[in-house]
């Protein structure tokens, strides 16, 4: 037998079809990971990736196609619900919401927080599951410093991380 050069892997994304060949004798490749294209760019969260297959290339030709896969990526946590302010002070502005609820999508890793102050705009991500935060409260810049009096914080928007 001649020894295996390579690989040809081919699937298919949201109904388009790739192939990409790989060289060398690794038995090892990611769909969405990087390593020329079409695989180079991310795929989509909740992308359905199917009828994934392998064939072995050697000097000779090509191998007979492997038994075929499918599968589902993971989708973005659904969206936080009940965004609310607390009291606000003349220097901060505490924030509380409501986490979505959990389905077959990847576990909440931790929350986005974007908010604008005096027109500039400020993000900060938090870890954990903690569903509160205060601008101007002291965690990470640039909430760390308390906020001027009479500032205007606008745009306040919560994300979750997954």
């Amino acid at each position: 037998r001649a020894p295996i050069t390579g690989w040809e892997v081919r699937y298919t994304v949201n109904g388009v079809s790739h192939a990409v060949t790989l060289s060398g004798s690794g038995t090892g490749f990611t769909i969405g990971g990087g390593l020329g294209a079409p695989a180079s760019a991310a795929l989509p969260h909740g992308a359905v990736v199917s009828a994934i297959d392998v064939r072995a290339v050697n000097s000779v030709g090509t191998a007979a196609t492997s038994n075929a896969v499918s599968t589902t990526t993971l989708q973005v946590a659904p969206a936080v619900t009940t965004l609310a302010t607390g009291t606000v002070t003349p220097t901060t502005v505490p924030l509380s919401w409501t986490a979505p609820a959990q389905d077959a999508r990847a576990p909440i890793t931790g929350w986005e927080v974007r908010y604008t102050v005096n027109g500039v705009s400020h993000a900060v991500t938090l870890s954990g599951s903690g569903t509160g935060f205060t601008i101007g409260g002291g965690l990470g810049a640039p909430a760390s410093a308390a906020l001027p009096h009479g500032a205007v914080v606008s745009a306040i928007d919560v994300r979750a991380v997954n």
